[in-house]
């Protein structure tokens, strides 16, 4: 996380989580990217910082662009002090009737609900979102912030089999191996969506979806940007 973001949380944490608004007219803009495991969303994302970044110098404003991914988890962790891991934890359950069976496998005295983590999380997201200029990748982003007009809503998506080889090959894994760790962390991380959403997931969230087998992150980073001129975000 860079220098500007690390001061904006830590001015956050200072205080008390702000409520979300609801229908607000001004806030943004956001771009909030969502992706299947085994896509190359952190590319993306950080190649598309740096070109948004790049045609603001040539317009000569001032605004900078920052995009913040897992670093909110160990942010909320910071705010509700307790461990990363344990947010991490809560946060990727749907179902918290399995919140003993996570608390008992950690040392702290003071356990907050997971309720109240998966809030903190989005409450953190929603204020980043609506200060503005930020990329918001995963964690939920989408199902926080998409009724903010200045609002891009992007989702990475790859055939099973194809992103099977990607991980296989980047971690060394048998296929079968590979497979699982998909299906179990693509389930993870859909149970915050889900949480936002109230159980009433709606694929048609999203503005734009691009396909990670057949296009480069070349080409996705530019038609992304393309797209967030053409809304008048950027």
């Amino acid at each position: 996380m860079n220098d500007t973001l690390s001061k904006y949380m830590e001015k956050r944490l200072s205080k008390e989580p702000p409520k979300v608004k609801k229908r607000p007219e001004d806030y943004g803009p956001v771009i909030t990217i969502s992706r299947q495991y085994g896509c190359p969303a952190k590319k993306i994302t950080e190649k598309l910082a740096e070109a948004l970044n790049a045609r603001e110098q040539s317009q000569h404003t001032t605004n900078n662009w920052t995009w913040v991914g897992k670093e909110i988890f160990a942010e909320s962790a910071r705010s509700l002090n307790v461990e990363t891991e344990l947010i991490t934890d809560i946060a990727s359950r749907g179902d918290s009737g399995l919140l003993n069976e996570i608390l008992r496998s950690y040392t702290h005295k003071y356990y907050p609900g997971d309720i109240k983590v998966k809030k903190t999380i989005g409450a953190y997201i929603r204020s980043m979102a609506e200060e503005g200029h930020r990329i918001i990748l995963g964690r939920g982003g989408v199902s926080i912030c998409h009724d903010i007009k200045k609002s891009l809503h992007v989702r990475i998506y790859a055939p099973l089999d194809y992103r099977v080889n990607v991980i296989s090959r980047k971690y060394e894994i048998p296929l079968t191996e590979a497979e699982r760790r998909i299906n179990e962390i693509d389930k993870k991380r859909e149970a915050l969506r889900h949480f936002f959403e109230k159980g009433k997931p709606n694929e048609l969230i999203f503005d734009v979806m691009y396909n990670g087998m057949t296009l480069s992150i070349e080409e996705i980073v530019a038609s992304i940007k393309e797209t967030a001129i053409a809304k008048g975000i950027c």
